[in-house]
């Protein structure tokens, strides 16, 4: 996908085939931010160097992390191609126990999807503030998307997708065995 990412990195460069990667979390954006908003709002480059953790915020625009009807496969670049891209450039991990990922608002939404969706590549998915019906969200509360962006994302009948769906996808990862689950926080 043609689209920009921030990374801060817990090393001053990237090191393939590191001895000891380090782990990897992936903040997702709200619908009315972008991906600079965690470096331009936090003193989040000090909680990395401490902690030794990789973050990468990728751009989302107003997708809802979503595979659109009408536009970009926001979802498989996020749960496919960008962690992939990025063990492979930065040197960071690929194990399910050190890669998460968590989100504002919009971004929630993207993460507990995304956690839940791939319960093998993420091991735990932190939500604040999150979209869990963002149909619902965009339609009748109020949401900030316009007549036209809905339609994108969800198609013409504006009807979510069950691999959309938070709730159903926690009912289904409610059927793993615990230690397959991702941990959810939120």
């Amino acid at each position: 996908m043609d689209t920009s990412i921030n990374i801060i990195l817990p090393y001053d460069r990237p090191v393939e085939n590191q001895q000891d990667p380090c782990k990897v979390v992936y903040l997702l954006h709200g619908i009315k931010q972008n991906s600079t908003d965690w470096t331009r709002w936090t003193d989040i480059e000090a909680y990395v160097k401490e902690n030794g953790v990789a973050l990468v915020f990728p751009e989302g625009y107003r997708g809802f992390y979503t595979d659109m009807v009408y536009g970009p496969a926001y979802y498989t670049y996020l749960s496919k191609e960008l962690p992939d891209l990025v063990c492979k450039m930065f040197g960071v991990s690929s194990r399910r126990e050190d890669t998460f990922v968590a989100g504002l608002s919009m971004g929630g939404y993207g993460a507990l999807k995304l956690a839940l969706r791939n319960p093998e590549r993420f091991a735990g998915a932190a939500s604040f503030s999150a979209v869990t019906d963002p149909l619902d969200y965009s339609l009748n509360m109020g949401g900030p998307l316009s007549e036209k962006e809905a339609p994108a994302i969800w198609g013409e009948d504006l009807k979510l997708q069950r691999e959309d769906d938070l709730f159903w996808l926690a009912e289904k990862t409610a059927q793993l065995p615990e230690a397959e689950r991702p941990r959810i926080y939120s």
